[in-house]
């Protein structure tokens, strides 16, 4: 009997927790198995595991099954075909103000300087601690952004509000479209603290050193106040409040340059914090004191630009250290790779998002290997977050986030395609859904033609030959609509121009002559695009010494990173 009512109460729960969640369903409840499968692709597991011709399990937002032929698929599983195709785990972002409102600086009123907080409510005495924001109450998803950078690969972010010296919390953020409630996956993940005074119009601090000051006496108050509130008759403060408990997480801190990196590594060690900087790029020129300061780093990806050198006499005011950093930047993440320093990337800062691979590209030749680059994309973020249960790699029982591109990342025929986030599915539609690449037998007009598509995804290249002789060729395709001109050798009268749509493999419509004639026309794809586009090229193994042919700053020369 006890076991009868043990397996009912179970049955009940499981009822329950699968039913509708909290809020109504405007009309019928949509109760489909949502079991979704990919199969024949080239999943790349996790940063060290790629699976070849493989398929992988979906249902209702989890990661259910990752193999080869031993994968059985469900009946009632909706199965795409992944053939040609990379699964990527979602990249994570750790230093975003995605979803957070907009910092506004009001302006002071009077020549007086103001000496409290003008906060109402029982805060502390300066309005740069506001240690107190939550950012999971204020965040607001923004659909154009979030398809952004899901179409660069990122499948989460984690978001802070970036005004005030003790920022509050962070939340960790699925790029999804929906309501505030789905897309929350960490509501609390990381403190956010930083230097700078943000919106607060005190006048105090008003330097690098006060910034410091009011950090260090702010937790020292906690650390009173801590013992000091369990005695009858001590004024509440809620700013003191907050402040204890962010102290039980990890600090994320933005430094300017890699001497303030070591800054907030001796604060954050005075005080028994585990800081994660958000560096500056230049963390090389200091590289075995960043080793020890046990940090964890966020590193930008946006090098200095080329210096205009035209003018002599400009060239001359150039610093050395300038050239010098623009000439190592790219090889920062190497430098920190080779030296066991644990770190992950960002896209703030970054100008131009849609650079972001070519600069993976750069740094990857510059020595940073593939494999530590997919690991500072993917399994750091989320271990450095606490979401690596969820996030991080592909997994049975881990969120269905991933990403399906064209090619390899770091070949430049790599384009996202399509985006899965918390089990929903996202379409790329910047870019063709169907890989038109191959070699195709081409009819038209009486002839017999060999028409060659190739090159990256989103835009092949076409050749066009009549046996040996090539033809001057263009085409165009918008959607499924494929459109061809092309002039015959030695044939001053025109162009040809056909207009067809592309199915499975054959396109076929209507051509015009240039005499303006008609006739149907048919190109029957015989081969597969099988050319690898090939990964960028190396540095010489003696690059460091290449680029240190004096040492005039110090900086240290490491072995290259793993290669």
């Amino acid at each position: 009997m006890r076991q009868l009512l043990t397996i009912s109460l179970a049955m009940c729960m499981a009822a329950l927790l699968s039913g509708q969640g909290t809020f109504p369903v405007n009309g019928a409840a949509d109760d489909r198995p949502e079991v979704f499968v990919i199969t024949g692709a080239t999943i790349v597991k996790d940063y060290r595991t790629t699976l070849e011709n493989a398929t992988l399990v979906v249902r209702k937002g989890r990661i259910t099954a990752i193999g080869g032929p031993e994968v059985r698929i469900p009946a009632e599983a909706v199965v795409y075909d992944g053939s040609g195709r990379y699964i990527y785990p979602a990249f994570i972002d750790l230093y975003s103000t995605y979803g957070m409102p907009e910092v506004k600086v009001p302006s002071r009123q009077g020549r007086e300087s103001q000496l409290e907080s003008a906060r109402s409510g029982p805060y502390g005495w300066n309005d740069a601690i506001k240690a107190d924001f939550r950012a999971e109450e204020h965040f607001q998803p923004d659909s154009k952004s979030a398809a952004e950078m899901r179409n660069l690969g990122f499948g989460a972010v984690l978001v802070h509000h970036p005004d005030g010296i003790i920022r509050g919390s962070t939340a960790v953020v699925h790029l999804g479209d929906g309501r505030p409630n789905d897309l929350m996956l960490k509501p609390i993940a990381t403190a956010a603290w930083s230097f700078s005074k943000g919106s607060s119009t005190q006048a105090y601090p008003s330097s690098l050193m006060g910034a410091i000051a009011l950090i260090r006496q702010t937790l020292y108050d906690a650390q009173w106040y801590a013992l000091a509130r369990k005695v009858p008759g001590t004024p509440f403060d809620a700013t003191l409040e907050a402040v204890i408990a962010l102290q039980e997480l990890s600090v994320l801190f933005p430094a300017e340059d890699c001497q303030t990196a070591l800054r907030i590594a001796r604060l954050c060690r005075e005080f028994n914090l585990q800081p994660i900087i958000r560096g500056s790029g230049d963390e090389y020129q200091r590289v075995q004191d960043i080793k020890g300061t046990q940090a964890r780093f966020i590193l930008p990806l946006s090098f200095p630009e080329a210096f205009n050198v035209d003018d002599p006499i400009a060239a001359i005011n150039i610093g050395l250290a300038d050239m010098k950093h623009w000439e190592m930047a790219p090889a920062n993440a190497a430098f920190l790779a080779a030296a066991g320093v644990p770190f992950v990337f960002t896209l703030d800062g970054l100008k131009k998002p849609e650079t972001f691979h070519t600069l993976l590209r750069t740094m990857y030749s510059y020595g940073l290997s593939d494999t530590m680059m997919l690991k500072a994309l993917t399994l750091n973020p989320a271990t450095f977050a606490g979401i690596e249960r969820d996030l991080g790699s592909l997994e049975p029982g881990k969120v269905a986030s991933f990403t399906v591109a064209s090619g390899h990342l770091l070949s430049t025929d790599f384009s996202v395609l399509e985006s899965w986030v918390n089990g929903k599915r996202y379409m790329n539609t910047a870019l063709p859904q169907a890989d038109i690449r191959g070699t195709y037998k081409l009819e038209s007009g009486g002839n017999e033609l060999m028409m060659v598509l190739k090159g990256v995804y989103n835009k092949p290249s076409v050749e066009l030959k009549d046996d040996t002789i090539k033809l001057k060729a263009n085409y165009r395709l918008t959607g499924t609509t494929f459109t061809l001109t092309y002039q015959n050798e030695g044939d001053t009268a025109g162009y040809y121009r056909l207009n067809g749509q592309w199915r499975a493999g054959t396109i076929s419509g209507t051509g015009t002559r240039p005499d303006g004639g008609r006739f149907d026309w048919q190109a029957t794809r015989t081969a597969p695009h099988t050319d690898s586009l090939p990964l960028p090229e190396r540095k010489s193994p003696d690059w460091g010494k290449i680029y240190f042919p004096f040492n005039p700053y110090g900086f240290e020369v490491l072995p290259g990173a793993e290669r």
